[in-house]
C-alpha cells in the first residue's frame, strides 16, 4: 500500500495517515472518522489468520465503521469484490488501485471521481 495506495489517494484529494502497528490503528481509527481505510493483507502478521486489524475491522458493529470505506489489498483477494475482505488475486498497480479506489468511493457516495 505505501507507495501505489498512498499516492492514488492522494490524487484523489485525501489527507493519507499510516498506522505502524495494531495498536496505533486502534488508537487512530477511534480518534476520527475515516473516509478510507486501507488494510494490507498480511499487515502485522505472517498470515490473514494473523491479522488483528482485519479481524478487529470484521467484528465492528457496522455503526462503529459506517463512515469508512474498507479496503483490503494483498496478492489473494480479486479486484471489484466489495464484501471480500469481510468474509476471510491480485496485487495491483497505481492507477489500477486509483481506479478500484475511485469506484468503490461512488458506490458509497465519496470523493473519488
Amino acid at each position: 500500500m505505501a507507495g501505489h495506495g498512498q499516492g492514488a489517494l492522494q490524487e484523489l484529494g485525501y489527507k493519507v495517515h499510516t498506522a505502524a502497528t495494531h495498536s496505533d490503528f486502534l488508537l487512530r481509527f477511534s480518534q476520527a472518522q475515516y473516509q478510507v481505510v486501507v488494510v494490507e493483507e498480511l499487515f502485522g502478521a505472517n498470515n490473514l489468520e494473523e491479522n488483528l486489524t482485519l479481524t478487529a475491522l470484521q467484528k465492528m458493529t457496522s455503526s462503529t465503521r459506517r463512515h469508512a470505506t474498507v479496503l483490503l489489498v494483498g496478492d489473494s483477494f480479486q479486484t471489484f469484490v466489495p464484501m471480500e475482505a469481510f468474509q476471510t488475486q491480485r496485487s495491483c498497480g497505481h492507477q489500477q488501485f486509483r481506479a478500484v479506489f475511485a469506484e468503490a468511493a461512488r458506490g458509497k457516495g465519496r470523493r473519488g471521481e
